[in-house]
């Protein structure tokens, strides 16, 4: 995800992108990414999957933390923070009031 490498920027993305990720057990997930977030020098991104996960509902979405590796490939981490968490799903949220202003125009 080349896209990812602006991870300071201060812009926030809307996109539905298909994202494989590779499990620790070996089982690959497909995921949509709903939006992807700078924030505090990090990069967030909002992805959904592709079919319900066990113990998720439909509307379920989780948030990873995402890092460049040495070898320029993408880390995805789970965010557990829940202050951290807050502060995308606000951030998410004004994304969608622009969107929704954007359109209006």
């Amino acid at each position: 995800m080349d896209e990812n490498n602006n991870a300071c920027d201060d812009t926030i993305t809307a996109r539905e992108e298909l994202i494989t990720l590779t499990s620790s057990d070996g089982d690959q997930v497909d995921f949509l990414e709903i939006a992807g977030i700078p924030m505090d020098g990090n990069f967030y991104t909002i992805l959904k999957p592709v079919e319900v996960i066990e113990g998720m509902t439909e509307d379920d979405v989780l948030v990873f933390k995402v890092e460049e590796t040495e070898n320029g490939d993408s880390n995805f981490s789970l965010e557990r923070d829940e202050e951290v968490l807050n502060k995308i799903y606000q951030e998410y949220l004004r994304l969608l009031d622009e969107i929704e202003k954007d359109s209006e125009k």
